[in-house]
């Protein structure tokens, strides 16, 4: 992938996922990592990485937002990166570099940058067999009046780029891959106060957090634990009473077999509780896929007829009482969705 170096040293990472396990993954940064310039929540870092996740078949990740608004490389390299480090995060994602402080020089940013690393890898587990960092880059901003532009990035990167190498750190060239902030100024990025683009808007974010996924969820590690899952959209409900469901589905030469489990936090569930929902393009096969069955202790319940809309495949519960798990499988969907 261009403007990554070292992917190999998420390996850590990889071989957690591989092996299923539940892994806390860092996101540290300066307020183009917060939530709070981005007027849409969905296009947040955490929502968008829980979603991408999601979409991959990447399951049991705890995204942590660790980051800091209008702090510096300093204020991480001497305060935060303590906490950091105790949060067991099998993934650590520090990008920091766009605000500087007084004075603050080349030499100062690598001096900092290298304090932070090297305590975070000098932690009991934190060695590349244990931990994956994957170092980024800034994004780029064109805040010439402040001194963070283009120009200050370019002089921080060969830094960066040592620092990463030093300690087994994949490096990822956030301000490389998206360079043109001065276009993008309006566009794709804010302009707080009329001094250039800084903070990623919501479309600049999914480039950016969608390369992410593409670098950290490779296809052959998901290869492994998703087999091909479809998405799917977790269960609200359809009544005042809602639940959760954990879907999979599993591609086949004839369709897709759909399954699942949804939890509710009542033992009384009304009729046309909503299960799932399959995205849209997607149909039953065949009029006997339309509606399965549904168990829990050995007792069987239906699952009312799917409902196909333009808005995808709505699969719905006839009431139950007594319990409050359902399980059900069986559901075979034809599809471009």
């Amino acid at each position: 992938m261009e403007n990554v170096k070292n992917p190999e040293y998420l390996y850590a990472y990889h071989d957690a996922i591989a092996k299923g396990q539940a892994c806390n993954v860092g996101i540290s940064g300066d307020s183009t990592s917060t939530p709070y310039f981005v007027p849409d929540a969905r296009f947040t870092p955490i929502p968008l990485m829980k979603s991408l996740a999601f979409q991959k078949g990447i399951r049991g990740q705890a995204f942590l937002d660790l980051s800091h608004s209008g702090m510096t490389v300093a204020d991480w390299a001497d305060n935060y990166v303590i906490n950091d480090r105790g949060l067991n995060c099998r993934l650590y994602m520090p990008r920091w570099g766009i605000n500087k402080w007084s004075g603050e020089t080349v030499a100062d940013f690598e001096a900092k940058l290298e304090q932070g690393i090297q305590y975070f890898r000098s932690g009991a587990g934190c060695g590349v067999e244990d931990k994956a960092i994957l170092l980024m880059m800034p994004n780029s901003v064109s805040d010439e009046t402040n001194g963070r532009d283009v120009a200050w990035l370019d002089a921080i990167r060969p830094s960066m780029i040592r620092v990463a190498a030093d300690y087994h750190c994949t490096f990822f060239d956030t301000a490389a891959m998206f360079p043109d902030s001065e276009t993008g100024t309006g566009l794709w990025m804010d302009d707080p106060g009329g001094i250039g683009g800084i903070h990623p808007d919501e479309i600049m974010n999914s480039w950016i957090f969608g390369t992410i996924a593409d670098l950290i969820w490779p296809t052959g590690v998901r290869s492994v634990v998703s087999y091909g899952k479809v998405p799917f959209i977790p269960s609200i409900g359809t009544t005042s009473v809602g639940g959760t469901t954990e879907t999979m589905c599993v591609r086949t030469p004839h369709g897709v077999i759909c399954g699942g489990m949804s939890s509710f936090p009542t033992t009384n569930i009304p009729a046309l509780t909503q299960l799932c929902q399959l995205p849209a393009g997607y149909r039953p096969r065949a009029v006997e896929s339309a509606s399965v069955v549904a168990a829990n202790a050995g007792v069987s319940y239906k699952v009312v007829p799917v409902q196909v809309s333009a808005n995808g495949v709505t699969i719905t519960l006839e009431a139950v009482n007594g319990v409050n798990t359902i399980m059900f499988g069986g559901l075979q969907f034809i599809g471009n969705g």
